[in-house]
């Protein structure tokens, strides 16, 4: 009997211990699903974001490429041989070479924005919605930051470009007591605004330098960067680090961990 009562007793402390790391386990694969589940959620506001940022773009750069070709078509009253009553300059003068040239100019960066934002909203959406895996939805939120940086770089170009079109255009239409005024108001008006983007709105909702450019995490990492909730695996060992890897901010911080791009 106390053989039988000592197995039974063994069974039932082994059956708890193991009734234990069961539910520790499942409890730890619960916890890994929930922080998957909420650094896809980040990802996706992060793609929603962007997304909305091309289609500004995209729209915006779809009107200034109608308004270039608009300057391009317009009827050339300032020519002596197409109004003799009233025009004072011969054909391919400098004005217009200028004015031509700046036009196409625009045209063209406008273009390639208008191409840019509209494979990444119909290419870069696909691969984060069809993608197949949890990778797919970071693959296509990394790109869509990488081309958004250059999107809006050639966007600016391309409005630069437009407004000295319009500069130009004050040259070589208008005759000398009307052009000086009109050219000045441009370019006052254009320096001003560049002026005053530079200095006070790009500051106040310019992200911290910690988190943008170079060092922007790559993956939301946790446990001081031990965790990766993407991948469901530990990218190092608690409490060591990766050679060249910052601290990682605090549990409070938006980004929690980051293992930064080298881009």
């Amino acid at each position: 009997g106390l053989l039988i009562f000592s197995g039974t007793v063994i069974l039932v402390c082994a059956f708890e211990r193991l009734s234990g790391l069961l539910m520790l386990r499942a409890d730890r694969a619960h916890l890994e699903a929930r922080m998957r589940q909420l650094a896809v959620s980040i990802r996706d506001k992060e793609f929603t974001v962007f997304n909305q940022n091309f289609q500004v773009m995209g729209r915006l750069s779809a009107f200034l490429v109608g308004q270039g070709f608009a300057l391009l078509y317009m009827k050339a009253q300032y020519i002596e041989d197409v109004n003799p009553n009233n025009g004072f300059r011969d054909y391919d003068s400098l004005p217009e070479i200028f004015f031509n040239s700046f036009v196409c100019i625009s045209i063209g960066l406008n273009v390639l924005v208008m191409v840019i934002t509209s494979w990444c909203l119909v290419f870069g959406s696909d691969l984060g919605i069809r993608g197949g895996n949890f990778e797919s939805m970071k693959r296509s939120v990394d790109g869509l930051y990488q081309e958004r940086k250059h999107a809006v770089r050639l966007f600016l170009c391309g409005i630069g470009s437009f407004i000295i079109s319009g500069v130009m255009l004050a040259w070589m239409k208008m005759r000398i007591e009307s052009r000086v005024p009109i050219m000045c108001v441009f370019t006052v008006f254009g320096v001003s605004t560049a002026a005053y983007i530079y200095t006070v709105t790009r500051p106040r909702f310019r992200v911290p330098k910690a988190v943008r450019g170079k060092n922007r995490p790559a993956a939301y990492l946790m446990g001081s960067g031990a965790f990766d909730p993407e991948k469901g695996r530990a990218v190092h060992v608690l409490g060591s680090r990766p050679s060249g890897t910052p601290p990682s901010p605090t549990l409070g911080s938006p980004l929690i961990g980051g293992a930064h791009e080298n881009s």
